[in-house]
Order: C-alpha cells, then sequence, then structure tokens
C-alpha cells in the first residue's frame, strides 16, 4: 500500500463512492426483478395445478 495524500484520497473517495451507490441500486433492481420473477413462476404454477 503506497501512501495517500488528502487530495488523492478525497478524489479516489469521490470516484468509488457513486460506483458503491449504483453497484447497490443494481443489486437491488436485480433482488427485487428476481423476486418478482419468482413470485409470478409460482403463480403460475398455482394456476397449472388447479
Amino acid at each position: 500500500m503506497t501512501e495517500l495524500s488528502l487530495d488523492e484520497m478525497k478524489h479516489v473517495n469521490g470516484g468509488v463512492a457513486p460506483l458503491i451507490v449504483v453497484g447497490a441500486i443494481q443489486i437491488g433492481k436485480a433482488l427485487a426483478g428476481g423476486f418478482a420473477l419468482g413470485v409470478a413462476a409460482g403463480s403460475l404454477m398455482a394456476l397449472l395445478d388447479f
């Protein structure tokens, strides 16, 4: 690990934080989409059973 100056740290954090937020949003969307698909598939299976 190399020592970073305060300005470099701010620059790195400024670049990384938005990526983390965007990544979290993408994961949230993926989980919500997967959950919706699971519910739809479950409903479809239940309908086909009846």
